[in-house]
């Protein structure tokens, strides 16, 4: 569990409060959660998901990929996949649904 505040008196309040009810080790000021950066500063606390987002690209090969800021035309007609048309495989299915769940939780943790 992490626990974050600026005031002291909250902070060690909660740490009498979880030391009652549970067996608990308490460290230092956290610097790094689930691959997040986090940087403590007198205006907030602050989350950098750079990490994150290098780790999911490097492990879905996404390194050499090439960037679009679009990467449909917005006027582009789609048309129904033909009857003959490849369909993915269950192994490239698997990887576009984790690729695809590492993105929302990237977007749902911002």
């Amino acid at each position: 569990m992490a626990f974050a505040s600026h005031s002291t008196r909250l902070r060690r309040d909660s740490q009498k409060k979880l030391k009652a009810d549970f067996d608990i080790s308490l460290f230092d000021q956290l610097r790094s959660f689930i691959e997040r950066d986090i940087t403590r500063t007198p205006t907030g606390i602050k989350i950098d998901q750079s990490t994150y987002i290098r780790s999911l690209v490097s492990n879905y090969g996404m390194g050499q990929a090439n960037s679009v800021r679009t990467p449909l035309s917005s006027n582009a007609e789609l048309q129904p996949a033909a009857a003959d048309a490849e369909v993915l495989d269950a192994d490239r299915h698997c990887l576009f649904r984790a690729v695809i769940f590492g993105l929302l939780y990237l977007a749902a943790s911002t």
